[in-house]
Parts: C-alpha cells; structure tokens; sequence
C-alpha cells in the first residue's frame, strides 16, 4: 500500500511551524511484523511525499485469524506532540476459510 501525503503551507497555522520551517517531521517505528526497520524524516511543506508499506511477512494464508498488524507514522507540531499518525493496518480475521472453521 502506498499513500501519497501532501502538507500544505497553510498547516504551519495549526502546526505551530514559523515561516521559515522546512515541513512537518514525523517519525516511523519499526515494524517488526514487516522487517522494516525504523526511519524519521520532514515532509516539506506544499510537496507530495508517498509512503509505503508492504504485507506482513507473517500474514499468509495459513495464518487466517492472526492479530491486527499496525505499521504507523507520526507526524509532529513544532513543540513535538503529535499532530497526526498515518497507519497502516493488516489482519485476516474473517477470510472464507476462518469464517469456515468457526461454524458461521
């Protein structure tokens, strides 16, 4: 899954960023259920920045009914509180072949 983010200029208002701030910094831990390991950067302000996450490598079809899978990236105010988080979640709880062996 890919999600192409975009912070306009205008969200230095609620971002608290002075004028001359190169973007938003945000932070991404690691997803270990995904072996990628943690990074942090800045989205500039006014330019397209994608961000991408791939299938767990523990979500095969063998494993249907496995825990909720959440691959997040925060993104910050100037002051270094959150001010939004970009997740990615990945789970199998109800495919045919679950639904099957429960009875329903």
């Amino acid at each position: 899954m890919t999600v192409s983010v975009t912070i306009s200029a205008c969200a230095r208002d609620c971002t608290k960023h002075k004028p001359n701030a190169p973007g938003v910094t945000w932070e991404r831990p690691a997803f270990a259920d995904g072996n990628a390991a943690a990074s942090k950067g800045t989205v500039p302000f006014g330019q397209v920045h994608s961000f991408a996450s791939s299938k767990p490598v523990r979500l095969v079809s063998a494993e249907c009914g496995t825990k909720t899978m959440t691959d997040s990236i925060t993104f910050y105010h100037a002051n270094g509180n959150e001010a939004f988080k970009l997740e990615f979640k990945f789970a199998c709880g109800s495919c045919a072949a679950q639904r099957q062996g429960d009875g329903s």
